[in-house]
């Protein structure tokens, strides 16, 4: 069924571009002549006719929408150069503006609201705006956020939102990840309360209208986070009769979307009500290799030509351990060749459901009431999608406790981390590239002493349990799932006091709950528990274990927001605003702190808030046509890490109508979240409750410099150079717990805290490119080039608390360069786009250049067709060249997969 699918999508864009270069070969309509001269055009009754031999009754009349052979009638947007316009009288500057103003202007007449919080021309701003229009993520097939973020320039996502998911944190803007950078709804913060993470691979866009994504600082106007810049998610605002528009989708590997939407209004009140459901279970086989393996010790390999004899388990004094010393499961400081990993991807299932409302109130020309109301639901597999390997070196970090910290004894009270042995037993640098496929039984292990099959019957090389024994598909969490809820209430004031002066205010509230749990028992098929503390054999002849339950079942993160702010126009090229914000975090955790292996046997519960304020100036100057600024100051206060100052300034020289220069500097910060706060215990962080006071906020200077350019009315490109650096990062790293008592089966042997650590810089270049080069097409292309890695004064020895770690490497999530291009047609309502993704590879995790995931190549095709004046058929082939590939280090993505569907509109 895919491959006809894939067939007739592709044999329909071949037609559509036969069509158009007939159209477009001539200025004017060439004389009639002799049928056998000219071939009929071709139709889409003529594609059906052709695939099914009969021509259906209701294709005997063909409707107007159909008719694709002749261009709309629009104004010319060729490639000639127009007419120099005559000029005008120049308008005030900062007069406001409308999007309806700019249907007939260039590129730089494009008006957005998030760099000023008002609307603004790109030519009067001084930043770097970007905007994604409802018309362009639907012809490209974007079901979220993150999947229509792909045209913008700066922003950085290898990862498959696979119907609305994505755990691994790796999207970025200009190098910094998602809790450095801000999303907001209509202006209004959004992100988890208690760790400030935005995932966008989780948001919908059935209720935009547009997407405005500033690259750059932006602490001034939007306060902590905004250091990579601001992704404003603007919902539509519908007016016009009643409107119902219904659609459905179904995909490759189970993918289920029902959109139901009802909307309508006028300029006194509107409302929009829609329905978003998703399903995909995301069950796709993979394959790729892993460029090195881990080498163990086998059961008969103990410690040779040490400097002493003695006690087995203590270390000699030159941290070789005695001879006899047994190394059983241990990693040899030597790699192996590479390993081929195949499974099936079963852990990525989804459910998302959202449900969003919103209504708008003019009681007078003066007075805007927007009321916003969003509710969104999510089931997830809690370490999906990928996950397939670990660099099992360095598990555990920080100071030995022995003179041998690998080494522990039999009730792990010397446990502190796995580093490789020599024959002596001592300790080794993690060699490049150990890597272990996650399996049942490697999660299981520590260390790696296994090497039969759970029946006993077959023998594996020590360590390896793949593939003679198990599918390369484990889940270091042990099958822990992830039930989240997100509760959004808005309410937003503007007020018009006079032509020069205006408030703008908003209340929001944000809630969002977390439950963790584990439905599954966890199965095995290997002698890594020797067959003890085992349930026993099941039907299939394997081994199962019983996982206790989760440490922290229970998160609730609540926000209150509250924000004002005064613009007046002091003369007709300057406006000052003046604004006060004031945002409190507030967290609820459930925590067993103490547990049996099945059994929870006491619980402690915690309820703690933090809270900033900031007042901030703004003064936006317009001097002349030629010559824009822009500067202010941000005062914050946190009752976590006192007061701090950021001021930001801006400058664009407009040198010609098409031709504008630009740049920004500003300080910019990041406060640390209230998961950050407190220590926790346990690799998935149960939170201890103990307090974290000396965290300091993340300070830095991001600056850009950039050139806009339209050398036509129909092409526009942007260029882009931009640095950022940013001191005392956080960094999670994992300790020893002082206060672990050995043999004790209800603590754990880590504890979890945040730390400042070193710095992060992100620099590189943005690069994007609009050509409209005829009535009907549309190329863009965009290139994101970025140099990401964490640098500063800590050491990587291996006794220091952060080894091991990625000073002066780049950042494992992020490909120096990737590059964006998209081809659209559209025309009567038919669209056709043909959207290319290059990604130049990326660094292994604690790699290095020596290997590296490959460089990877896709095609995708989405296509709407309108069938009735109330029907459009939709469809999408992704991964067109069926390339198996990784989008992050040993996480693969899926191979070609289809949708199919329609949508249903009436009224309006």
């Amino acid at each position: 069924m895919e491959s006809r699918f894939v067939g007739a999508l592709v044999m329909l864009a071949g037609s559509l571009t036969v069509g158009w270069a007939s159209a477009a070969s001539a200025e004017v309509p060439p004389p009639v002549l002799a049928r056998a001269s000219a071939p009929e055009p071709i139709r889409a009754q003529d594609l059906l006719r052709e695939h099914t031999g009969r021509q259906a009754i209701d294709l005997k009349a063909v409707p107007s929408a159909w008719d694709w052979t002749q261009p709309v009638i629009e104004p010319q947007v060729g490639q000639a150069t127009p007419a120099a316009p005559t000029a005008a009288p120049a308008a005030p500057a900062q007069e406001p503006v409308t999007a309806q103003q700019t249907d007939e202007g260039d590129f730089l007449d494009e008006v957005a609201v998030t760099a000023t919080r008002r609307p603004t021309r790109a030519r009067d701003s001084t930043q770097s705006v970007n905007v994604i229009k409802r018309e362009d993520f639907q012809a490209q097939g974007a079901v979220t956020v993150s999947d229509a973020l792909l045209l913008i320039p700066g922003f950085n996502n290898s990862t498959p939102a696979l119907g609305g998911q994505s755990n691994l944190s790796a999207n970025f803007l200009r190098g910094f990840g998602d809790t450095q950078y801000v999303v907001l709804r209509d202006g209004v913060r959004l992100g988890s309360p208690f760790n400030g993470r935005s995932d966008v691979s989780a948001l919908v866009l059935d209720d935009l209208e547009r997407i405005e994504v500033i690259t750059g600082g932006s602490t001034l106007r939007y306060g902590s986070g905004s250091v990579g810049g601001v992704i404003n998610l603007i919902t539509e605002t519908p007016k016009g009769p009643p409107k119902l528009s219904l659609s459905y989708q179904y995909g490759s590997y189970s993918f289920n979307r029902f959109v139901g939407k009802y909307s309508g209004g006028d300029d006194t009140f509107s409302y929009n009500l829609i329905f978003t459901g998703i399903a995909a279970g995301n069950n796709y086989p993979f394959g790729f290799t892993l460029p090195t393996s881990p080498q163990f010790y086998g059961p008969n390999d103990v410690v040779t030509g040490s400097s002493c004899v003695g006690p087995l388990g203590q270390a000699c004094g030159d941290g070789s351990l005695p001879n006899g010393t047994n190394l059983y499961g241990f990693l040899k400081p030597e790699v192996g060749p590479p390993t081929k990993v195949q499974g099936i991807n079963d852990l990525s299932h989804v459910g998302n459901d959202n449900y969003m409302g919103k209504f708008t109130f003019k009681p007078d020309t003066d007075n805007k009431l927007t009321l916003r109301l969003n509710q969104h639901n999510l089931l997830i597999g809690d370490r999906s999608p990928g996950y397939f390997d670990y660099n099992i070196c360095g598990f555990f970090t920080g100071p030995a406790t022995t003179p041998n910290g690998t080494y522990f004894n039999a009730d792990f009270g010397e446990a502190a981390r796995f580093l490789p042995l020599d024959r002596q037993g001592r300790e080794q640098r993690c060699p490049v590239q150990t890597y272990l496929p996650v399996t049942p039984s490697s999660t299981l292990a520590f260390p790696f002493n296994y090497s039969r099959n759970y029946a006993g019957n077959l023998a594996i090389p020590t360590g390896t349990a793949f593939p003679q024994a198990e599918r390369a598909q484990g889940d270091d969490s042990f099958f822990r799932r992830r039930s989240m809820s997100e509760t959004e209430a808005s309410l937003t004031w503007d007020w018009d006091i006079s032509p020069s002066q205006s408030v703008n205010s908003y209340l929001a509230y944000y809630k969002q709950s977390l439950n963790f749990y584990r439905p599954n028992l966890y199965v095995y098929n290997t002698d890594v528990l020797g067959g003890q503390a085992a349930n026993g054999p099941t039907a299939s002849g394997v081994g199962e274990l019983q996982v206790g339950p989760v440490f922290r079942p229970y998160i609730e993160g609540q926000r209150f927001e509250v924000q004002s702010a005064y613009n007046v126009q002091l003369s007709p090229g300057q406006i000052l605003s003046v604004g006060a914000n004031f945002v409190q975090d507030r967290i609820y955790v459930q925590t067993n702190t103490e547990r049996d292996e099945f059994n929870v046997l006491a619980v402690s519960y915690q309820d703690v808030a933090t809270s900033r304020t900031s007042v901030f100036i703004v003064d936006d100057i317009s001097f002349s046509d030629l010559l824009k600024t822009n500067f202010g100051l941000r005062y914050t206060y946190s009752d976590q890490f006192g007061q701090i100052l950021t001021p930001a300034a801006g400058v664009r020289v407009n040198l010609a109508n098409n031709l504008s220069l630009r740049g920004n500097y500003s300080q910019v910060f990041n406060a640390p979240s209230l998961n950050n706060l407190f220590i926790s215990t346990g690799t998935y962080g149960q939170n201890t409750g103990i307090p974290n006071p000396n965290l300091k906020p993340e300070t830095g200077i991001t600056f850009d410099i950039g050139v806009d350019y339209s050398p036509l009315r129909n092409l526009f490109v942007k260029l882009t150079y931009f640095s950022t650096y940013v001191d005392n990062t956080f960094q999670r790293r994992i300790f020893l717990n002082p206060n672990f008592t050995p043999g004790s089966t209800t603590e754990t042997i880590t504890i979890d805290q945040t730390i400042n650590l070193g710095s992060r810089r992100g620099n590189g270049i943005e690069f994007s490119a609009d050509w409209r080069f005829a009535d009907q097409w549309q190329f863009r292309a965009i290139w994101t080039n970025v140099d990401a890695r964490p640098y500063g004064n800590y050491s990587d020895d291996i006794d220091s608390f952060t080894y091991p770690n990625f000073k002066e490497y780049q950042d494992y999530n992020l490909p120096y360069n990737s590059v964006i291009g998209a081809l659209t047609y559209a025309n009567k309502g038919l669209t056709a786009t043909l959207l290319a993704r290059y990604d130049d590879g990326k660094y292994r995790f604690r790699g290095d250049n020596s290997t590296r995931v490959p460089s990877w190549f896709t095609l995708d095709l989405n296509a709407e067709i309108p069938i009735t004046p109330i029907f459009t058929l939709t469809g999408s082939v992704f991964n067109l060249t069926d390339t198996q590939y990784e989008y992050l280090d040993a996480n693969p993505a899926p191979g070609t997969t289809f949708r199919i569907g329609g949508r249903f509109e009436i009224g309006g």
